[in-house]
């Protein structure tokens, strides 16, 4: 299980042949972050998506709290596709999301 992550960057990549390191902060650690690029924007896309699930997490219950105290004939209406599709939410889509971000 290990080898998959050691394996995601090869820290011994061809660099151009430079002699010195760039003198100044920003370039010289966009030189030296270069093999992580592809680990570091997958990651970056995890992290929307997480805080995406979290936004959608707080919209959702709202939404079903201002369902709940509104009359019986809205809630007969809207209760049973807010639950499955909330239900859903919680038990698939936002476990594998975490899942992803912790690995």
């Amino acid at each position: 299980m290990l080898r998959f992550f050691e394996n995601l960057v090869d820290p011994f990549c061809d660099y151009p042949p430079n002699d010195a390191p760039p003198q100044k902060v920003w370039p010289y650690l966009r030189d030296q972050c270069r093999p992580f690029y592809r680990t570091l924007s997958v990651y970056c896309g995890i992290l929307i998506a997480v805080a995406g699930i979290e936004l959608a997490m707080v919209y959702g219950i709202g939404w079903f709290v201002d369902v709940i105290q509104s009359t019986p004939e809205v809630i007969s209406q809207n209760i049973t596709t807010a639950l499955i599709v909330l239900v859903g939410f919680f038990l698939l889509i936002r476990p594998v999301i975490f899942g992803l971000d912790t690995s």
